[in-house]
């Protein structure tokens, strides 16, 4: 027998928790970033499986979501699920989210950008090989696992986990 959706949603949930777990742990700020873009994408995979918007095949092809699930969420009906104001999911969360959504390589390659991008080097315009651990813009707002944004993030991804039946239905 096939897996269902709701199957797939769990497991996408479940290393979600793991990739959280890892992010609030002691590494390195584009490490950091990296695990909480691949916590963001999981948890929005679960969430348009378990609301009926992707089938498995489309949450197995595209690193694409999360931007997609934080709208939703800025979404009265769904943002009043949350402990969070619908300003702050718009104004605050948004953008973060979609800051390290188009940080994935294979998103920004999808965009035409060449990087910078996590988890791998890319060639600058100089050209030169740059690192995401030495020249990821906005690095230092991931610096610790204690700097406000990683604070925010966490917090609003540890929610959307433990929460996620009740939020996404």
């Amino acid at each position: 027998m096939v897996p269902s959706e709701k199957e797939w949603a769990d497991g996408y949930l479940r290393q979600a928790q793991e990739d959280l777990r890892a992010a609030s742990e002691g590494v390195g700020a584009s490490v950091r970033a990296m695990l909480l873009q691949m916590a963001f994408e999981k948890i929005a995979k679960a969430a348009l499986l378990r609301n009926g918007q992707w089938g498995v095949e489309r949450t197995q092809a595209t690193h694409r979501g999360a931007t997609h699930m934080v709208n939703l969420l800025a979404n009265k009906a769904y943002a009043s699920k949350t402990t969070f104001s619908v300003g702050t999911i718009r104004h605050e969360f948004l953008p973060l989210v979609r800051e390290l959504e188009e940080l994935n390589p294979a998103v920004a390659r999808q965009s035409g950008r060449q990087g910078p991008w996590l988890e791998y080097p890319w060639e600058t315009p100089e050209p030169r090989v740059a690192v995401p651990c030495e020249d990821l813009p906005r690095l230092d707002r991931y610096g610790t696992k204690h700097a406000p944004k990683v604070v925010l993030l966490l917090r609003f991804a540890g929610e959307l986990v433990r929460n996620h039946a009740k939020i996404f239905g």
